[in-house]
């Protein structure tokens, strides 16, 4: 059996996380629309809303892509870098 790896370390977990939060804007976009604006402005914030779904979709393929033939386990030990 492979080492287990820290979670927080691997693509798949922070693309799970974007795929998670760009669903949940699809719901309410006010957040998405808020934090967009704040950080690149207005004209970035329909862009982000229109596109959240894809950016979903995607996020969510790379995420079963990269988990799919996956042999180490994840572990909340921060220690299991590598």
């Amino acid at each position: 059996m492979n080492a287990p790896i820290f979670f927080a370390w691997t693509r798949s977990f922070w693309a799970g996380l974007i795929a998670i939060l760009s669903s949940l804007s699809t719901i309410d976009p006010t957040a998405l629309r808020t934090v967009v604006s704040a950080l690149a402005g207005d004209e970035w914030a329909h862009v982000a809303v229109e596109a959240a779904p894809l950016v979903a979709a995607a996020c969510t393929a790379l995420v079963m892509q990269q988990r799919g033939g996956a042999s180490r386990p994840y572990t909340v030990d921060p220690r299991a870098r590598r």
